[in-house]
């Protein structure tokens, strides 16, 4: 017997290497070797293949299905009892096959040309199956294996015999037409639009699963635009010479508005995607001409006008600002406005370009102002330091204008306030910093000149009202009209008589003996203890101005004796400290008389008697030939001069040695305001 077996076992052995070799030289499937191989091996009996044992099939187990692993090659049970064959079905329902030996076949078996998969107990498998790592689907009724089409579970499969389950692109040929079908990962034929792999183009698979290819297809009343192996156009795409959009999730064509990389486009099924400057639903929109995107900016529109659009298509409204500079768009159509505008009760003017007119604009021969928020200025207004009116309606004024303040101000061919000296039509002005032109005797810069009082005009080598003037207009000789008073009678009252002048000259009837008596506070000498006491003449007249004995007195008490009698708004002033020359231009040029302090005959002032004043205890020293005159004119070379003294009447010193005799007299001076 142990020879039976080992000669069966070389003669087995022998055949299978045989049938081996033929099968991979010619590219043999391994179900149909292994078909083969079990036919020596039954042919040949059972204890070769139990010496071989072989195993070629297993079945891993899927997320959903649970299947057995699976011999590779059939096996078979020797039955000592009653010879079994063929099908049996069990009665757990499970379906077994023995062959003519009455052994069970297990693996993959061909049957009548059929192919069938048993478990390793020989239980016939149903549904899917994985042989050889591929999967196949055994029908669940018959158990036969299903090859080609397959429908299952809602959805379509195609199983090739060679590799089972399709997965990814498969061609079919089908009366010399290729079709093209997409399996995904599951095995599940793909329709509709899909993608092969995350990031890879679209496709789209008809009904039957038939990838379209080539050309425009219209899918649901859209029309879809496909590559010849079937991908999708996406993104901007040039047909028939026009731009379009297909969609890059969807690949469907976008007629429309769009929004591309954050720009707006319109594109439309005639004309593809616009450019230029085109009507979208009867409104104007500014396409670039290179890409087609809505343009930022400023637009000119067919009619003319501008607009200002964003890249969203909308165009601006109102206010804009750009650049340094101010536009205003209308509110209803957007159009840009040039010209003049009046807008919130503020008139505008705007440039051709549309930007805010500010400052200056000469238009039709007026001139008119702006302001920084590009405002026209009305009324009075400083520019640049300088002074200009402008009417109600913007325009400057040009010449001479009177104001409601009753002055008359000269506006010159720029509109700026006329300031400073200005000939005009001939005759010479002065105006004021105010604007005011100068009238009657003005002095500037410390000369005193002479204007019409009322043309304002300068009065040039004239003589007006005891005013003379040179070729310049600069007073050279000016001489008031004060009513004389001498002294006489009052040997040293040249101070009460120089007041009385300037009191009348104010329209105050006193005499001298009045003012002496009634107003002037006087005071004497008195001697103690060998010391002689006497009034300080700041605050008395020291002695009696009757006697010739008498000294005088200085400003401070000839101020407060006028000042007893003067009223109605008028006043003493005490201008001790003054400048002789500003005596002139502040005073004796408005016609305005000056009692100053200088000396009998303008003989020079020294030294004389002395006394101690009681209250401070100051011993005092009287100035000798100590005199009081009022000043009334002056020329080039001498100043006029109302001296009570000794009945002179007016008299001309030498302007010189009065300075001088006024300054040793402490610059002292009173006046009548």
């Amino acid at each position: 017997m142990l020879k039976i077996r080992k000669a069966l076992t070389t003669q087995f052995c022998s055949r299978i290497i045989v049938v081996r070799n033929i099968y991979m030289q010619h590219g043999q499937r391994k179900d149909t070797l292994m078909h083969h191989m079990q036919k020596i091996w039954i042919g040949t009996g059972t204890v070769a293949a139990a010496i071989l044992g072989l195993s070629l099939l297993t079945t891993p187990a899927y997320a959903d299905e649970t299947i057995e692993t699976i011999p590779p090659v059939a096996t078979a049970t020797t039955q000592s009892e009653q010879l079994t064959t063929g099908w049996v079905h069990q009665a757990d329902g499970s379906i077994i096959y023995y062959d003519t030996d009455g052994n069970k076949l297990t693996g993959t078996q061909e049957i009548d040309g059929k192919y069938y998969v048993f478990s390793e107990s020989g239980v016939l498998l149903t549904g899917w199956q994985t042989v050889n790592g591929n999967r196949y689907y055994y029908d669940k009724e018959t158990g036969e294996s299903q090859f080609g089409w397959l429908d299952w579970n809602g959805s379509r499969y195609y199983i090739q015999e060679d590799t089972g389950k399709q997965t990814g692109w498969l061609v079919l040929e089908n009366n010399n037409i290729s079709r093209r079908y997409f399996f995904n990962a599951d095995g599940v034929l793909q329709t509709g639009f899909f993608r092969a792999e995350e990031g890879s183009p679209i496709y789209y698979a008809e009904a039957d699963g038939a990838v379209l290819k080539g050309g425009i297809h219209e899918i649901d009343g859209a029309p879809y635009w496909f590559y010849e192996d079937g991908a999708l156009h996406t993104g901007w795409q040039t047909v028939d010479g026009k731009r379009y959009f297909y969609d890059p999730e969807t690949g469907a064509i976008t007629f429309g508005w769009i929004n591309w990389n954050n720009r707006n486009y319109y594109i439309s099924e005639e004309k593809g995607k616009y450019t230029g400057l085109e009507q979208v639903d009867g409104e104007y929109y500014p396409f670039s001409e290179e890409n087609g995107a809505i343009q930022e900016g400023m637009q000119k529109m067919p009619d003319g006008t501008t607009r200002y659009y964003y890249n969203n298509g909308a165009f601006h409204r109102g206010w804009f600002y750009q650049n340094n500079q101010t536009y205003y768009f209308d509110e209803k159509n957007g159009s840009m406005v040039t010209g003049w505008q009046s807008i919130s009760g503020a008139t505008y003017y705007f440039q051709e370009d549309g930007a805010a007119k500010t400052g200056w604009l000469k238009e039709n021969g007026k001139l008119y102002y702006f302001g920084a928020d590009a405002q026209l200025c009305t009324g009075w207004q400083t520019i640049d330091g300088k002074r200009y009116c402008f009417r109600t309606d913007g325009s400057a004024v040009i010449g001479w204008q009177k104001a409601a303040n009753g002055f008359s101000y000269y506006f010159q061919a720029d509109g700026s306030m006329a300031i400073g000296w200005l000939d005009i039509d001939k005759n010479r002005y002065y105006f004021q910093k105010d604007g005011i032109p100068a009238h009657g005797v003005t002095v500037i810069d410390g000369k005193s000149y002479l204007f019409a009082d009322d043309t304002g005009i300068l009065q040039c080598s004239k003589t007006v009202n005891g005013i003379t003037t040179d070729s310049n207009g600069v007073i050279t000789k000016r001489q008031l009209s004060v009513k004389y008073i001498s002294q006489s009678g009052f040997p040293t009252g040249c101070e009460s008589a120089s007041a009385v002048m300037l009191l009348q000259n104010a329209g105050y009837n006193v005499s001298v003996a009045d003012f002496v008596d009634k107003y002037l506070d006087k005071g004497g000498f008195t001697w103690k203890n060998g010391i002689q006491y006497g009034p300080d003449p700041n605050s008395k007249f020291v002695g009696d101005p009757r006697s010739s004995s008498g000294f005088g007195c200085y400003a401070p008490v000839l101020t407060k004796a006028m000042n007893k009698i003067l009223g109605n708004g008028k006043t003493a002033k005490n201008l001790t400290g003054t400048a002789f020359t500003s005596l002139l231009t502040d005073y004796i040029d408005n016609g305005i008389p000056v009692a100053v302090w200088a000396s009998i005959n303008m003989v020079n002032v020294d030294n004389g008697r002395q006394w101690v004043i009681p209250e401070t205890g100051q011993l005092f020293t009287w100035k000798r030939h100590e005199h009081c005159l009022v000043l009334v004119g002056y020329d080039a070379e001498y100043y006029y001069m109302n001296d009570p003294y000794q009945s002179k009447g007016l008299v001309a010193y030498k302007r010189s040695v009065v300075e001088a005799r006024y300054a040793q007299m402490g610059y002292q001076a009173v006046v009548i305001l």
